[in-house]
């Protein structure tokens, strides 16, 4: 018995999607962005003052942090003159 052939990802209609950029920051990004330790990012997130997502496996925390956090916390921290 013959196998259906695989369509092709140019064989599909439609335009091409450019690759999508995630809309998140691990802990060491967002700690590069901001120009900190990744232990202070650990700080801000746990204190509040910068939103995060947890991802944890179990009991251990993995934090998101969405861009626009970061955006904004870097706004609030440098206010323009």
């Amino acid at each position: 018995m013959k196998k259906p052939a695989r369509k092709s990802q140019a064989a599909l209609p439609g335009p091409a999607r450019p690759p999508v950029a995630p809309a998140v920051y691990t802990i060491s990004e967002c700690a590069k962005r901001l120009g900190i330790t990744y232990q202070q990012v650990n700080f801000l997130i746990e204190e509040g003052k910068l939103p995060a997502i947890d991802v944890a496996l179990g009991s251990r925390h993995c934090y998101r942090v969405p861009i626009e956090a970061v955006d904004d916390f870097l706004k609030r921290r440098r206010p323009s003159a």
